[in-house]
C-alpha cells in the first residue's frame, strides 16, 4: 500500500469518527440547540448568563441591559482633555516665513 493511501485512509477514519461524535453530541443536546435558536430569533443576541441557563436546561433569564456604545461614549466624553489640546501636534504645519524652502 502506498503511503498516500495509508495517510488518506487514516484521515478518513479521523473525519468519520469525529463527525459521528459531533452528530451524537448535537443529537443528545437537540433541546438546547432548539432553545438557543428560539432565543436568538426572539432577542437577536444572548449573553453568557443566558447561554449558561440554556446549557443547564433551566428557564432562561431576561437579557442583560444593553448599553449603546455611542450613547456611552457621548456620556463619558471623547477622552480628549484640555491637556491634549496644549500639546504640540505633529500634524500641524509650521508657520511659514514666506521662504520657498520645503521639508519632506
Amino acid at each position: 500500500m502506498k503511503l498516500f493511501t495509508k495517510v488518506d485512509s487514516e484521515i478518513r477514519k479521523i473525519i468519520d469518527t469525529n463527525y459521528s461524535l459531533a452528530y451524537k453530541i448535537l443529537e443528545d443536546n437537540r433541546d438546547i440547540l432548539d432553545a438557543m435558536a428560539a432565543a436568538l430569533v426572539e432577542f437577536e443576541t444572548i449573553d453568557t448568563n443566558q447561554i449558561d441557563d440554556l446549557m443547564a436546561r433551566i428557564p432562561m433569564r431576561e437579557p442583560a441591559e444593553v448599553v449603546d456604545s455611542e450613547e456611552a461614549s457621548s456620556e463619558l466624553g471623547t477622552g480628549r482633555g484640555e491637556a491634549e489640546s496644549s500639546k504640540p501636534s505633529s500634524d500641524k504645519k509650521p508657520e511659514s516665513d514666506g521662504s520657498t524652502e520645503q521639508f519632506a
